[in-house]
């Protein structure tokens, strides 16, 4: 074989192989460059996976912390202990009923401003308002409707006037003060900075039970209140001769 025909031979072969693409990448083609782009993008907008016991981070669908997912059936609310039930969203407002431990009552509406429900009162007389974190509401209180309590342009009430003691020792101690304020909610008693009494408006004596010890010191107080807060407190304090 002559040199001409083995160069021939040659070029025979290497065309063939590049015919073959041996070794050579297909080139992509715009359909595969389209479904990679749409793969990346759903990667990214998939939200992480959820984190399993002593893994890091924040588990899907569980809800923040005070969040309450409504459920179905009538709205109600059930309180572990005696709790207040108010005429407003706060402790300003007046007592209307102490709704008692272990009572569920029906939740008529929530307030759009704070965690507060405003209630059924147990003893079929109204409704009255109750804080949120004193119970758990169950139901489906999604669909409430939300009400606001009316503007407040209450004056804070007058200091409680004159406040006079008379105690025995092993059988409590009585309160008496002048009923100085025209505007008030209600008064409050208290006993070493403790509430110990709400009282209706108008009130001017209250009698505390407590036994005392011989040579024990005590401290009331009383203070006026409504809507716009309490007054200043009026004080006394004496020791159990």
């Amino acid at each position: 074989m002559n040199t001409r025909k083995i160069g021939s031979w040659l070029a025979g072969l290497l065309l063939a192989a590049a015919g073959c693409n041996i070794g050579v990448p297909a080139p992509i083609t715009d359909v595969e460059k389209q479904a990679a782009t749409i793969v990346a993008m759903t990667l990214q907008a998939a939200p992480a996976a959820a984190t399993t016991a002593g893994g890091s981070g924040t588990a899907l669908n569980t809800p923040a912390p005070g969040e309450v997912t409504p459920g179905t059936g009538p709205a109600k609310f059930t309180v572990p202990d005696n709790t207040n039930c108010r005429t407003g969203p706060g402790t300003s407002y007046a007592l209307v009923i102490t709704i008692p431990a272990g009572t569920t009552v029906q939740i008529v509406a929530r307030f759009v401003g704070g965690d507060y429900w405003v209630v059924a009162s147990p003893d079929g007389s109204g409704t009255c308002w109750v804080q949120g974190d004193l119970g758990t509401p169950t139901g489906n209180f999604g669909t409430l409707p939300e009400v606001t309590p009316a503007a407040d342009t209450a004056e804070l009430p007058a200091r409680p006037g004159s406040l006079f003691y008379n105690y025995v020792c092993a059988e409590g101690t009585t309160l008496s003060w002048k009923d100085s304020a025209d505007n008030e909610t209600g008064y409050r008693v208290y006993r070493y900075d403790v509430v110990i009494a709400e009282l209706p408006a108008n009130s001017s004596i209250y009698t505390d039970l407590t036994p005392l010890t011989v040579g024990a010191s005590v401290t009331y107080s009383v203070e006026a209140f409504n809507s716009a807060g309490p007054s200043a407190r009026r004080s006394v304090s004496f020791t159990c001769l």
